[in-house]
């Protein structure tokens, strides 16, 4: 199956989907993710954008869930 999880409009580029886990516990696969959010000071351009991630995971017949991302979470510094 795929999971996907998006980032929905977002007023300039730089803004990335990320899932960074999924744990399954009573037959439910939750699907931890975040958003990330440009550095400060970091070139973007003013378009709208929607940035995805999809994931190819084997099936699960269970219940699906997407926890709520915590607050945009900036993007790391280069080399990190």
């Amino acid at each position: 199956m795929i999971v996907i999880v998006s980032t929905g409009a977002e007023p300039t580029t730089g803004y990335n989907a990320e899932i960074t886990r999924m744990d399954v516990q009573n037959d439910v696969l939750t699907v931890h993710w975040r958003v990330i959010a440009p550095g400060a000071g970091a070139a973007v351009t003013q378009v709208t954008t929607n940035n995805a991630q999809a994931v190819l995971t084997d099936r699960f017949d269970g219940k699906v869930v997407f926890d709520l991302p915590p607050a945009k979470a900036p993007a790391p510094a280069p080399g990190r």
